[in-house]
């Protein structure tokens, strides 16, 4: 491409019609020859059974979900070759029930100057705009447990939010245990 020629607009998802990106939007290509984005992919999915397979939009042709859900369906590299260069890197993006996420990762040093530090981000999207209806059990959501890449601290961390509630109260049980200890102690 010449300096001076206009860019070509970037390729949309014909259901959603959001422009592709690296991430959510990612462009992936069905056997079919049809593309869609991740996210769009990902709704029409959300109640299908690990066995069943998903249509073609368009065409209606089968096509089998992979082990690990529709993130692991291959990207249409021909769509991907059209983004601007810092957007040709696809980021890793997983699904676990009816969210997908993404960790985007900091700015490299070239792009963020040495003061400020980018840290690194959960990106969430919930593919149920509402929780799932009451006849809806979970057993029946695809499940895809992704192995923890986290460090020790992170992990910690993780496991202290999810137990928030019980954190708490062991917190406060303890506090109170130690002021009525200091005022035995103090008399």
């Amino acid at each position: 491409m010449e300096p001076g020629e206009p860019q070509q607009p970037i390729p949309e998802c014909p259901i959603c019609y959001v422009p592709y990106d690296n991430i959510f939007q990612t462009p992936l290509l069905l056997p079919c020859s049809h593309t869609f984005c991740l996210e769009c992919l990902s709704r029409l999915c959300v109640f299908l059974k690990q066995s069943q397979a998903l249509q073609c939009p368009l065409c209606r042709a089968s096509v089998s979900i992979p082990h690990g859900g529709v993130p692991n369906l291959l990207p249409n590299m021909a769509v991907i070759t059209q983004f601007p260069p810092w957007m040709q890197t696809l980021q890793e993006v997983w699904l676990d029930g009816y969210k997908l996420y993404c960790i985007q990762k900091p700015l490299s040093s070239g792009q963020v100057s040495a003061s400020e530090e980018s840290p690194e981000m959960l990106i969430t999207v919930e593919l149920l705009r509402n929780p799932a209806p009451r006849d809806t059990h979970l057993a029946d959501l695809i499940h895809v447990h992704r192995p923890l890449r986290l460090s020790v601290c992170r992990q910690l961390c993780h496991a202290l939010w999810e137990y928030r509630i019980r954190v708490f109260w062991v917190t406060v049980l303890l506090g109170i245990l130690t002021v009525l200890l200091m005022s035995l102690i103090y008399k």
